[in-house]
């Protein structure tokens, strides 16, 4: 299996999923992104919460629909006092999902692109809306931290035991992941897999805000941190991705116990790998 090149042409813009219509009512996680910042000493009251409810304006005709909107302040750690602000989250997440109006039954379908809009932005009008309060490079830095608080604070899904366990090859992806990537890779001596993503669904979404710096901290900059909580023996090297306007994604998961000087390869193995 070693050396031997995978690919797949996975992506398609047309994928669909199930979901259920209470996670777009649950303001938990904004709620305790909010609480970190407070933690951190970056007060949200005041211009990031301006800047911040600017983005999450939404049509009037789905607007008039915040009535129906119930939420608990008892279950809120910060935003128990904004329940406004908590309310325009909830509508944000419809109107991004390019719907009209709040969905009447427990569940509906949407196409995975629209659902990862409404995952994606709501994370980069977080990170946007820190310019209120600081510079943009402070801002970005500030909000790759509180990723990385929140991924070791949540863990991941996935466990892999070796480093080849990061071979789409060895997985069966699911939701949104599924047909989500075009991609080729490689088991290579040494303790390594080489993974090069030349199409992304979360990259064509973020495409949509054309801030490639804010999007990189809100989509790309957390794998460095999920890879070692997965396992603490990996480490993520990588040189860009397609956010930054390169032509692929070059991951090189490196397991430690066997590759104990991890370094990056070099463009031209990419450039040669399909």
């Amino acid at each position: 299996m070693e050396n031997k090149t995978f690919s797949g042409e996975l992506y398609r813009d047309d994928s669909m999923m199930e979901v259920k219509t209470s996670q777009f009512f649950n303001v938990g996680r904004l709620d305790l992104w909010l609480h970190r910042m407070q933690q951190a000493g970056v007060p949200w009251q005041g211009a990031f919460r301006d800047r911040l409810l600017s983005f999450y304006a939404v049509p009037q005709r789905l607007a008039a629909e915040g009535p129906r909107i119930v939420l608990s302040p008892d279950n809120l750690q910060a935003l128990g006092g904004d329940l406004p602000l908590a309310r325009a989250a909830v509508l944000k997440n419809f109107h991004l999902m390019l719907l009209e109006a709040l969905p009447a039954g427990e569940a509906f379908t949407v196409n995975v692109k629209d659902l990862l809009r409404a995952y994606l932005h709501k994370s980069y009008f977080l990170a946007k809306s820190l310019e209120a309060v600081m510079p943009k490079p402070q801002a970005i830095e500030f909000h790759q931290k509180l990723v990385d608080v929140q991924t070791r604070a949540e863990g991941t899904s996935d466990h892999p035991q070796q480093v080849a366990d990061h071979l789409f090859a060895n997985q069966k992806l699911k939701g949104a992941f599924a047909e989500a990537f075009n991609y080729s890779e490689r088991l290579l001596p040494g303790g390594r897999v080489a993974k090069k993503i030349t199409k992304c669904k979360w990259c064509e979404v973020l495409r949509e805000v054309n801030d490639p710096d804010y999007a990189y901290a809100v989509a790309c900059h957390y794998d460095f941190e999920a890879t070692k909580v997965e396992n603490p023996a990996f480490t993520l090297t990588r040189a860009g991705t397609l956010i930054q306007g390169r032509p692929y994604c070059d991951f090189l998961f490196h397991d430690t116990r066997i590759d104990k000087d991890p370094a990056h390869l070099p463009e031209d193995f990419w450039a040669k790998m399909g």
